[in-house]
């Protein structure tokens, strides 16, 4: 029996600066250029979903960033 992925998208799960920041410093401990610059990608959609998300949904995006910083 043949198993089916699905594709997996790591910028769906890059929800917040903090968690771009982390991802793109772990991207570049690989010293791998072709990762490395896929991931550059992936962090940018990631910023303009969040972008996208703040303006759409400004009271949302400010209580995620307001918990965020009370840490």
């Amino acid at each position: 029996m043949k198993e089916v992925l699905s594709d997996f998208d790591v910028a769906e799960y890059l929800d917040s600066e903090e968690v771009i920041r982390l991802y793109l410093d772990e991207a570049m401990v690989t010293e791998h250029p072709e990762y490395i610059a896929h991931s550059k990608k992936k962090a940018a959609m990631a910023r303009k979903k969040l972008l996208e998300n703040s303006v759409l949904y400004p009271a949302s995006h400010n209580e995620k960033v307001n918990s965020a910083g009370s840490c």
